[in-house]
């Protein structure tokens, strides 16, 4: 009985510690520093920083970008990577296809 506790035990540990290397992880700001973290552990007032090819870790606003483009087929049906920039919008745009939001999981 105390053997299979300890198998069961270590397993469990096992699994745990590969479910942690292969999280999808990414890079935010917090506290002035960047930092690597699990996308599951985004919370609100993190700044994701993104770099050609990632993945937008949460919905968002773009606050700083230089040749930012994304593609959100997904939501909008636009077949081509649409540019994303920082800025406000006036007045209240459709959210989908404002230029200074990005969306979780495009690319």
């Amino acid at each position: 009985m105390t053997l299979d506790f300890v198998q069961e035990y270590r397993a469990g540990q096992a699994a745990e510690r590969l479910r942690q290397s292969v999280a999808v992880r990414g890079q935010v700001l917090r506290e002035g520093k960047p930092l690597e973290i699990p996308l599951a552990d985004n919370g609100a007032g993190d700044v994701a920083l993104l770099a050609a090819g990632d993945l937008v870790p949460c919905d968002g606003r773009v606050l700083e970008a230089k040749d930012f483009f994304v593609n959100q087929a997904l939501l909008t049906g636009e077949p081509f990577p649409v540019e994303k920039a920082p800025g406000e919008l006036p007045g209240e745009p459709d959210v989908l296809t404002a230029g200074n939001t990005v969306f979780w999981g495009h690319q």
